[in-house]
């Protein structure tokens, strides 16, 4: 129960400067022990990542749940269990993250858009979900 309440109550972001490839990096680290004692493979079709504005913990957050949901997706299969990932550079501040797996889920993407200005009101070092 404590962890619904976690998504419940309102959070701090910290937005800040991140690279993508670092911190699905650091999902994949962190989702190590699962890949391995699942024998997932692990492709990356990138080498780094453009720099986006986000909160890298929680996007390190949402990669990590991406990957869990792709290792629960896989687990009837018998034969090989593969997941890509990839990274686009899309130009003009935009960028997309890919996750494939031949499990039974669907392709997941995330992209993201780097605003030249700030919203008016919005203020650029913390938000409340």
């Amino acid at each position: 129960m404590s962890h619904l309440l976690k998504y419940a109550k309102e959070e701090d972001y910290k937005f800040e400067n991140v690279n993508l490839s670092w911190v699905l990096d650091g999902a994949l680290t962190q989702m190590r022990s699962k890949l391995e004692a699942n024998s997932v493979a692990v492709s990356r079709a990138y080498l780094s990542g453009p720099t986006v504005r986000a909160d890298a913990d929680k996007l390190r957050q949402v990669f990590s749940n991406m990957i869990d949901n792709a290792i629960d997706a896989m687990e009837s299969r018998k034969d090989e269990r593969r997941l890509e990932f990839a990274i686009q550079n899309n130009g003009n501040g935009m960028a997309a993250v890919r996750i494939r797996d031949n499990g039974s889920s669907a392709r997941s993407s995330i992209h993201f858009t780097r605003r030249r200005k700030p919203a008016p009101g919005s203020d650029s070092a913390s938000r409340k979900r």
